[in-house]
């Protein structure tokens, strides 16, 4: 396995991931938090993150650093990248990495391969697969998470490659009582639909348009920014304005 050293990650650790092309400010822009930024940083304190399609750990070595004693379940499919996560978290305590994918049933499907880097590998094939694939273990959501003993999930960051709203489906209510969800969209469809689960009980946080059909949000449930907002002593956190 050759590993491409080029980053000293948020903790001050060395971060690894494969040389392929373009990858690296996707990497930076995970592993530092612009994808995934704090609603109120320093303030909030997440108990429980699941990190689904947790690729090399970018998300993962965030989250530990932002949140030290938050106890985090990283599931990756891809077993290259999964080897690469493994090396990443080494020695960091409090992490459980899954080598498998989730999905709303148990058992082996096809992940096929990016096209042009390990981050578009997906169960979902599409225009930026190629024809090539591994047979890799899936797990149905819900039960991967109430196997653990979970009630509650702070944190869910998804980043499936197109393969997200199956997931939140899966998820139930881990997703609907979820504290904060991140995640990334893939079509435009997705995006109205994923907007649709969250409008009831969340507030969008943030949103990033990355081109047509692809993108990133982020979502808060609605009684934790209240309840943040009210604590908080930082005066810039904007609230609703109604008439």
């Amino acid at each position: 396995m050759h590993y491409t050293c080029e980053i000293s990650g948020p903790d001050g650790r060395p971060f690894y991931y494969l040389d392929e092309l373009g990858i690296k400010p996707y990497v930076e822009s995970a592993l530092f938090g612009v994808d995934y930024p704090d609603p109120f940083p320093g303030e909030y304190r997440a108990e429980i993150v699941v990190d689904i399609g947790a690729h090399v750990g970018s998300a993962t070595r965030l989250f530990k650093s932002r949140y030290s004693t938050a106890h985090v379940i990283a599931f990756e499919p891809n077993p290259t990248s999964f080897t690469i996560l493994e090396r990443n978290l080494e020695g960091i305590s409090d992490v459980e990495l899954v080598r498998a994918g989730l999905s709303d049933t148990n058992g082996k499907v096809r992940l096929f391969s990016g096209r042009y880097s390990s981050m578009q590998a997906s169960m979902l094939p599409n225009e930026e697969n190629t024809a090539e694939y591994v047979n890799v273990d899936c797990l149905n959501a819900t039960e991967a998470l109430a196997s653990r003993g979970i009630e509650k999930v702070s944190i869910i960051k998804l980043d499936a490659e197109g393969y997200e709203v199956r997931i939140l489906n899966a998820l139930g209510r881990y997703a609907k009582t979820a504290n904060i969800v991140y995640l990334e969209y893939h079509s435009e469809p997705d995006r109205h639909a994923i907007d649709a689960l969250f409008a009831q009980d969340y507030v969008l946080f943030h949103a990033h348009v990355i081109e047509p059909h692809r993108g990133t949000a982020a979502y808060i449930a609605e009684d934790v920014l209240h309840k943040l907002q009210n604590q908080s002593k930082k005066p810039q956190y904007a609230f609703a304005k109604s008439q």
